[in-house]
């Protein structure tokens, strides 16, 4: 929990031991599922640090750690849109195989999970607008932080801005805080500000932008992120 509270607020220098020692203290207790999660959250971190190799490698640790556990389809289909977001398309498809198979028909949340996998899979191929149409279905299943994030950046990448903006700012009236949706959170105002610069609201994208900047003003200066919005930033001062 302290390591989620350092991610929120840009301190991933600072969360990356508690989360390794996290990953210890459950594997030690056995506790498969937590420890898997552990691993996803350290993959979020490498990620917004810029370590793609590191961001990839705790992403197929999370995935091993997995594998064999009766847990439904849900984080299985997490971890494979995780996979599919990083451009790892062949993981991202076994796992898509196995989550259809598990899928329930009957169950709204199940096939949500699934319809947001197939529609990452869909973006990471290149095909946004596919992607669009497998996330609006995901989202009207079952809405979820992460449904709504995957369905506003698959509208950003289709370059259809004005849905873009309305669901990154549904996103952002969530809340997301304290879980695998959280990060992703955080970020979309920073996809929020490029979407309302593309579609001419260039003071909603300073706003946009101004309140991820607020809430990592004591952030690590090196986060990926954080070096785009302030670049984004003073563009939109130009």
């Amino acid at each position: 929990s302290m390591a989620l509270l350092d991610l929120y607020e840009g301190h991933y220098r600072d969360a990356a031991p508690r989360l390794r020692e996290a990953v210890l203290l459950n594997e030690a207790a056995r506790n498969v599922l937590s420890a898997s999660r552990d691993r996803l959250f350290l993959a979020i971190l490498l990620e917004g640090q810029g370590d793609r190799t590191g961001h990839l490698a705790e992403l197929e640790r999370a995935r091993a750690m997995q594998q064999g556990l009766d847990v439904g389809i849900s984080w299985p289909a997490r971890l494979g849109s995780s996979f599919a977001r990083a451009g790892a398309l062949p993981t991202a498809e076994r796992l898509r195989d196995a989550v259809a198979k598990g899928a329930r028909p009957a169950s709204a949340q199940d096939m949500s999970d699934l319809h947001r996998l197939e529609g990452e899979i869909e973006l990471a191929r290149g095909r946004p607008a596919a992607a669009v149409e497998k996330l609006r279905l995901a989202d009207r299943e079952f809405r979820t932080g992460q449904t709504l994030e995957s369905l506003a950046y698959a509208a950003w990448a289709a370059k259809d801005f004005p849905e873009a903006v309305t669901t990154y700012e549904t996103l952002l009236a969530t809340d997301s805080f304290g879980w695998e949706a959280q990060q992703p959170w955080v970020t979309a105002f920073y996809y929020l500000a490029l979407a309302y610069r593309a579609s001419g609201q260039i003071d909603k994208a300073r706003g946009a932008a101004d309140r991820l900047l607020g809430l990592w003003k004591g952030a690590d200066p090196d986060l990926v992120m954080l070096r785009k919005t302030r670049d984004l930033r003073r563009e939109l001062d130009r």
